[in-house]
């Protein structure tokens, strides 16, 4: 089993110039699942933007995350605030945002329930090929 990097947030606009990266959030704002026309694919979309924060974003921090699909079905099913949410191979910007169609180059992501005491099993993932080691689930 490969062992990932996970990026914290906070340090996004201040970390290497990579182009990808694997990083954890906790969802703190949603907005509505829209449906767009791609003038490129000729064809409907579906984009989701939420707002991430993690334990290293100041109190008025957080990060912005357009997530595209081309099915409403494998968009990630990110249902509440606090839910948590697991980026692979996001792409990012030099402003730090965070984004891209799911499914491109790897990028997935895995979303799980906010509940307290919630299953350590994901209510969704955008890919059937993800895998969770222990130090994981106790991030």
């Amino acid at each position: 089993m490969s062992v990932y990097e996970y990026t914290k947030l906070a340090d996004l606009s201040s970390s290497s110039s990579a182009s990808k990266i694997n990083c954890y959030g906790i969802v703190s704002s949603i907005e509505k699942e829209i449906k767009l026309f791609n003038p490129k694919t000729k064809q409907d979309q579906w984009q989701l933007i939420v707002q991430l924060v993690d334990e290293s974003c100041s109190e008025k921090q957080s990060i912005t995350c357009s997530l595209y699909a081309d099915k409403q079905s494998t968009v990630p099913c990110v249902k509440r605030i606090g839910d948590i949410l697991r980026l692979h191979r996001v792409p990012r910007t030099a402003e730090g945002f965070l984004g891209g169609r799911i499914g491109t180059c790897g990028f997935h992501a895995v979303v799980w329930d906010s509940e307290h005491g919630g299953s350590l099993n994901p209510r969704g993932a955008t890919s059937a090929n993800y895998s969770s080691n222990k130090d994981e689930q106790q991030r």
